[in-house]
């Protein structure tokens, strides 16, 4: 399961759905970063939003009824001692958003989903 590190960062050591996070107003700034202990490795996921009221947090592709939307392609980030970061910047009147890990892997991989408002 995702972990609440305070304020809207939601940090995934598994493969995972999760980590839903309640948007105001519609320019966001989401910021994935990731990293290892030591060696190499990779994540696997997808940021996903929802417009509806309360859509389950936890659903994976096809058994949430149609409730979270892709932002896009899956993306694979190259893990390693170092922090690795991407960032998706919005300007839409999402509800809800979240990170969906597909794959993790790497010693003690960590991933972590940040999300900001901004005055683009």
């Amino acid at each position: 399961m995702p972990t609440n590190n305070g304020g809207s960062i939601k940090s995934f050591t598994s493969a995972v759905a999760g980590g839903r996070v309640r948007l105001h107003g519609s320019k966001h700034v989401f910021q994935v970063t990731g990293q290892t202990s030591a060696g190499a490795g990779s994540a696997t996921y997808k940021i996903q939003f929802s417009s509806v009221d309360s859509p389950d947090e936890d659903a994976t592709s096809g058994d949430d009824g149609g409730a979270w939307v892709d932002a896009g392609p899956a993306v694979t980030m190259t893990l390693s001692a170092t922090i690795q970061s991407d960032y998706l910047v919005i300007d839409a009147p999402w509800k809800w958003a979240r990170l969906n890990v597909s794959a993790i892997s790497g010693t003690d991989a960590t991933v972590e989903f940040h999300k900001s408002t901004s005055a683009f």
